[in-house]
């Protein structure tokens, strides 16, 4: 009996390298069809493992359909498959001219093209975010000045991939730029594309994926995947984790929503890589499909945590053979991808960790000496690590530390940390007894808190300056925060950026920080919406610091701070448009008095955040008396805030419970007088963290 013959649509890139390297090593005769431009590409020992390929042009899609048609028949193909997006359209229909197992023809678009996906979805009553499908830049302009547009929003092109062209827009003054973004892109092979432009509203969120093999119309989850993406306008993935720890209700609304997708496009028989995001209340909504299984070494990892080849159950499902997706471990894996902190020249990348137990893959993509820049899509990665384990918290805690090790060197000038990325999170102030901000006194009626006295806070701020240990543990923690912020508060980069949507800030506006600290995210938060910014802080040494940074933060001239306090910010009436507070507004001796004067300071319809923590039973006589009965809802309503939502997302609380953790692992802080205050700390809080919820308000001021 002959072997299996397959016929691979494009076989460079490492999922298709090793769909082939699987396929070669069962004893299956693997033929690939490319074009000549990339078949120039491929590797000695990737054409080894070919047995055949053939040679045609994509940008023609008709006669490339004919091509791989004919070439299928010659070799007598038993099975016709990619793992290439772009390429799965054509995949559908060459495998129903060839009465091959595929997905339907006459829907395949629909998982390639996001305009067609979004009117599959709506007929198929998928839960996706409102969207609007403009061929026109002056229409979108149109729509923004009338107020038809909803901010923030995502645009980007119909027809792209990888994230090329994606921008999340925050007001409509940039809604030009990202019209130019999304119609930029073009396909792989010169392939043509649809130049249509989609607008969607902007769903605020936790990221995952779901890997799943549908075969012969029936579909089996191989898992949920955690993402891992950078904030500001452009979303890039820098990590992935799995499998996602779910509770059973979230994930079976992930998994029915995920169904109707893969339905609503017409996949039969094949993988697909669904994208969805769950929100504070639990509700699922699909972002995304594509064909195919997840790229950025979803594969490898699904081996390695789960036992399952995913590889080998493709090559089944396209030979219409039996699959085994059954795991065969229960373990857990990650990737973290490296990114350049900015453009230029790729100069050094040390302290790269070596493979061995527990991390099997380290790979540096990119040569010293190229031309590297700022990753604002997929593509921008320039290497990538793999951490395996049996516990989910410990091999995070590993990948997060070995990529603190990282330095990449570009143009000369060292930027520590190999995920740097768009701006994110950061950290104000300090604390109680010890260091920053963290969990605050309850808000009681009539309740006063002691006052921590100026000079003990200015201490802790001098101290962070001289040594960074906490800005160290935080990048740890969360490789994605920009390192510019240098954070000293438990903010995560999910948080910076539910803050940054949460305000809607827009351009020439004023944004006021309460509690500022040291400037760090306050400054990112108005880079980032081309506002002004106004910082109060009651401590004159964060005051000075935050005030050297504003260059360097590129806000020279656009940013200002005063020492003052809480309840009196010396700012006039209605004079701000938005105000953040993160994790310093418990700290005010009166909680009632300083919402009152965040009101007084916010014009009307201006938007307030803030930051801190709520207990997880009210009253709780385990934690401290300062913090049983917190309950910012109410304090805020009581100073004729409306619209009052409270947002609290496990991943939050785990960000603030992570740094404690490895600020211990860390081990001693020698002259580090920061971790050294952050650890003190850690002893004392993390027995109690885990009754505490991390929260954060959005109010509007009636």
């Amino acid at each position: 009996m002959r072997p299996p013959r397959i016929l691979l649509l494009e076989a460079a890139g490492p999922e298709s390298r090793a769909l082939a390297a699987t396929g070669a090593a069962s004893g299956y005769q693997v033929h690939a069809a490319t074009d000549p431009a990339t078949h120039a590409t491929y590797s000695a020992e990737l054409q080894q493992v070919l047995s055949g390929c053939l040679l045609t042009d994509f940008a023609r899609p008709d006669r490339a359909l004919k091509d791989i048609v004919g070439y299928a028949r010659r070799i007598s193909a038993d099975a016709v498959l990619t793992t290439n997006e772009y390429l799965t359209e054509l995949l559908a229909q060459a495998c129903a001219s060839l009465d091959l197992p595929g997905n339907d023809p006459d829907r395949a678009a629909a998982a390639r093209n996001k305009a067609a996906m979004s009117e599959a979805f709506a007929r198929h009553g998928v839960t996706t975010p409102r969207t609007r499908i403009l061929d026109d830049r002056n229409e979108l302009l149109r729509q923004c000045e009338a107020g038809q547009i909803t901010f923030p929003c995502v645009i980007k092109p119909a027809d792209g991939a990888g994230s090329v062209g994606v921008t999340v827009v925050t007001n409509p003054g940039r809604a030009a730029n990202a019209w130019r973004a999304a119609s930029a892109p073009r396909g792989m092979y010169g392939m043509p594309l649809d130049p249509r432009v989609l607008v969607q509203d902007y769903t605020d969120g936790t990221e995952y994926s779901v890997e799943s093999i549908t075969q012969h119309g029936r579909t089996r989850h191989l898992c949920t995947t955690r993402k891992t993406l950078t904030s500001g306008a452009h979303r890039v993935e820098v990590g992935h984790s799995l499998p996602a720890d779910l509770l059973p209700a979230a994930e079976r609304a992930v998994q029915q929503e995920v169904e109707r997708a893969i339905a609503a496009v017409g996949i039969h028989n094949g993988a697909s890589h669904t994208e969805v995001i769950l929100t504070d209340d639990g509700r699922c909504t699909v972002i995304e499909i594509g064909a195919r299984l997840g790229a950025g070494h979803i594969g490898v990892l699904l081996q390695h945590a789960l036992g399952i080849n995913p590889w080998t159950a493709l090559l089944d499902t396209a030979l219409g053979r039996p699959t085994h997706l059954t795991p065969t471990r229960h373990e857990h894996a990650t990737v973290r991808f490296l990114t350049s902190p900015r453009a230029g020249r790729l100069v050094a990348v040390t302290g790269l960790p070596s493979a061995g137990p527990g991390v099997p893959e380290v790979r540096l993509r990119t040569a010293v000496g190229e031309t590297v820049g700022q990753a604002q899509t997929n593509r921008g990665r320039l290497g990538h690590l793999i951490v395996t384990g049996s516990d989910a918290a410990t091999v995070e805690r590993r990948a997060e530390r070995l990529l603190a090790q990282i330095a990449i060197e570009v143009t000369g000038t060292p930027a520590q940390t190999a995920l740097n990325r768009p701006p994110q999170p950061s950290r104000a102030g300090a604390r109680e007894g010890t260091l920053h901000r963290e969990p605050s006194a309850p808000y009681a009626k009539q309740e006063e808190h002691p006052a921590t006295p100026t000079g003990e806070f200015d201490a802790l701020f001098r101290g962070e300056a001289r040594s960074g240990g906490f800005s160290r543990v935080s990048r740890i923690v969360d490789p994605a925060l920009p390192p510019e912020i240098e954070p000293f508060s438990f903010l995560s980069t999910d948080l910076l950026n539910h803050i940054a949507t949460a305000l809607r800030l827009e351009e020439g506006e004023v944004l006021a920080d309460l509690g500022c600290g040291r400037g760090g995210p306050g400054l990112w938060l108005a880079r980032a919406a081309h506002a002004s910014l106004v910082g109060i802080d009651f401590s004159p040494v964060a005051v000075a610091q935050a005030r050297q940074r504003t260059a360097a933060l590129g806000m020279a001239g656009k940013a200002h701070f005063v020492v003052n306090d809480l309840t009196a910010t010396g700012l006039p009436d209605a004079s701000v448009s938005a105000a953040v507070s993160i994790d310093a507004l418990q700290y005010a001796d009166d909680r009632a008095a300083a919402a009152d004067e965040a009101r007084r300071i916010l014009r009307r319809g201006g938007r307030l955040v803030v930051t801190g923590w709520h207990p997880a039973s009210p009253g709780d006589s385990r934690l401290p008396e300062r913090h049983r009965h917190t309950d910012w809802p109410t304090v805020l309503c009581a100073a004729n805030f409306t619209t009052v939502e409270c947002h609290a997302r496990p991943a939050w609380t785990d960000t603030y419970q992570r740094i404690y953790r490895v600020a211990l692992q860390l081990g001693d802080p020698g002259h580090d007088a920061a971790l050294a205050g952050l650890q003190s700390e850690a002893r004392r809080r993390l027995p109690t963290a885990h009754l505490l919820s991390r929260i954060a308000v959005t109010a509007i001021a009636g």
